[in-house]
């Protein structure tokens, strides 16, 4: 199994010019989901709402949830593109990285993502695992 990478591997400054574009999602192990604790305004902005707070069962139902427990049990890096269409946004399309990170050896602790966001025309559905980073 590969390890993720450490939570401190990843410094924020080192990457501030794209804070508005990268989210935050810790595991909620009560519920088997996980929540989003930040997301950045260029996503707030581009999908009209913040779901900072909300878990991602509640938003993307079971499809999002099976893609967050993959990354999170591989503990590998996932790269994605896709229309904006649950929030009825079809003419828009994304590009996402989920990036699985820990504080120690024992898993993954939380993840950092990052979405862009441009026309749909170019954004067929896709999911592809990443290898290492």
């Amino acid at each position: 199994m590969t390890r993720p990478r450490f939570r401190c591997d990843f410094d924020p400054v080192e990457v501030k010019r794209f804070l508005g574009n990268l989210f935050v999602v810790v595991p909620e192990k009560a519920s088997d989901d996980f929540r989003y604790t930040q997301i950045g305004t260029a996503i707030t902005e581009h999908v009209g709402i913040d779901n900072a707070g909300r878990n991602v069962g509640e938003i993307f139902g079971p499809s999002g949830l099976e893609l967050y427990c993959k990354v999170w049990d591989e503990r590998r890096p996932i790269r994605g593109h896709a229309v904006v269409e649950w929030r009825r946004k079809e003419h828009l399309g994304y590009e996402s990285l989920l990036l699985p990170l820990a504080d120690n050896f024992e898993g993954v602790d939380h993840f950092v993502g990052m979405m862009v966001f441009g026309p749909a025309a170019c954004c067929s559905k896709r999911i592809t695992p990443v290898g290492l980073i």
